[in-house]
């Protein structure tokens, strides 16, 4: 079963005031779109099975890229970004040292795929 970045996320309406301007532009009275996504912290003892590659962040970095290189599959950028507690790239400074989590078989079992 494949998991989803929108699983248990609120869908909210967004008609704020404030972007009429990009309402008009796209011909909509307001937007959708999900909530930011909260993850929960791992617990030290649940890192037994996990191995990390430690990279440090840099002009360009996206998860999904990171996600393409390490697991040849950039869907998977949830979870790099859900292992650094990072919901969104916006999220790691240039320079700080990102983890990304091996083998993918125990992170599934980590996070219950």
């Amino acid at each position: 079963m494949a998991i989803s970045r929108y699983d248990d996320r609120e869908l909210l309406l967004n008609d704020e005031m404030m972007y009429k301007n990009v309402f008009r532009k796209r011909g909509l009275k307001f937007l959708t779109h999900y909530d930011t996504a909260v993850f929960q912290r791992i617990h030290a003892g649940d890192y037994s099975n996990i191995e990390t590659i430690q990279q440090a962040w840099k002009i360009g970095d996206r998860f999904s890229k990171l996600a393409e290189f390490y697991y040849h599959d950039p869907s998977l950028w949830w979870i790099i970004a859900r292992f650094n507690e990072k919901p969104t790239e916006s999220h790691v400074e240039l320079g700080e040292l990102v983890f990304i989590p091996v083998p993918l078989e125990a992170i599934f079992d980590l996070y219950g795929v």
